[in-house]
């Protein structure tokens, strides 16, 4: 059929589209608007792997960190030795921006305080505001110290 140019038709020469029913309806321009494209789920894909994807041809990583301010997740003390490309790969620090980390100063407490004893909170900036009743109460029947 003329109609169909699946996303892989770029890395077949233009020579051999004719003969492949998914790359029929082909043009370089028509390759060249979609490498303009930028998913939602390029988000989820490194940074390096988007100019081989023809979704993901038109990210940037401003786009990326846009997406990661509109959807704010934990953002662990850590992370800030992470470094912000390490960043969307850890689910700790998927909400951090270089905003947020240069700004950090009230501490938190993050659930997964409740494994590391609180012995250590007050050493710890992501569980120094813990109580041991606030990670109790939560625990949905899980023993609680």
């Amino acid at each position: 059929s003329k109609g169909n140019c699946a996303s892989y038709c770029q890395y077949e020469p233009q020579s051999a589209w004719q003969y492949d029913a998914n790359c029929g309806g082909c043009t370089p321009s028509l390759l060249q608007e979609s490498k303009a494209e930028c998913k939602d789920y390029c988000k989820y894909e490194p940074q390096a792997a988007w100019q081989y994807d023809a979704n993901c041809g038109g990210c940037t990583a401003s786009l990326l960190e846009e997406y990661y301010a509109q959807t704010p997740g934990p953002c662990a003390s850590w992370c800030q030795y992470e470094g912000p490309a390490t960043w969307p790969y850890d689910p700790n620090c998927g909400g951090c921006t270089k905003a947020n980390i240069a700004n950090r100063t009230t501490p938190s407490c993050f659930s997964y305080c409740q494994y590391v004893g609180t012995g250590v909170w007050q050493y710890n900036p992501d569980c120094q505001a813990c109580k041991s009743v606030q990670l109790t109460q939560g625990s949905k029947g899980n023993c609680a110290s």
